[in-house]
């Protein structure tokens, strides 16, 4: 029925539509990062809808759940990528750890970021193998030029481990719960007074 790509299409749009309007306000959005399914990467129809967008380069990323498969693209999925970044879209593995990319597949995707997997993150604070685990994920990323972003973040220790192992960025409840884009904008408003 083609739901999926409606759906994900209106979410798209509804995204850039308050990225665009909170970037005109002077509010500093950060970037956006949108969930993009096996499902549409692998449609031929991906691209030119994109290329019917007024995408703002270098401002939107598509995260892509490692578990799709990266080392085994179809031809389509591999041209979509292709382009993809072609029209200033990042690229991200998500739930890094969970699935069944190999080196060479992330030499062949070349993503612009790693999403280490919450299941990792967890328990290094209890954990000195899976502290070493993560590092070891943070060591390739760095090796290859990948940003590397620690999910699961909850507490702050976390926070603590994850910035001494390396990690580029951190995602998680101990910085902040999954919020309306009233609430994010309200958000934006105060950061926005508290800077001037």
């Amino acid at each position: 029925m083609n739901l999926m790509n409606i759906i994900d299409t209106s979410i798209l749009t509804q995204a850039l539509e308050d990225h665009r309007r909170w970037s005109d306000e002077g509010l500093n959005p950060p970037k956006l990062s949108l969930n993009l399914s096996p499902h549409r990467l692998s449609d031929p129809a991906l691209v030119p809808s994109l290329q019917n967008m007024d995408l703002p380069v270098g401002v939107l990323t598509f995260e892509l759940l490692e578990s799709i498969f990266l080392d085994q693209q179809d031809d389509v999925s591999a041209y979509n990528l292709k382009q993809i970044r072609s029209l200033g879209i990042n690229i991200d593995v998500d739930d890094f750890g969970t699935g069944y990319t190999s080196i060479t597949g992330l030499l062949k995707v070349a993503p612009n970021g790693l999403k280490i997997a919450r299941e990792l993150v967890l328990p290094i604070t209890r954990s000195r193998e899976q502290r070493a685990i993560v590092k070891s994920i943070v060591d390739i990323g760095k090796t290859l030029n990948i940003n590397v972003i620690a999910e699961g973040v909850e507490t702050e220790q976390h926070a603590r481990v994850l910035t001494a192992i390396g990690c580029d960025a951190l995602q998680g409840y101990w910085l902040s719960k999954p919020m309306s884009a009233q609430g994010f904008e309200k958000l934006l408003r105060e950061n926005a007074r508290v800077s001037v």
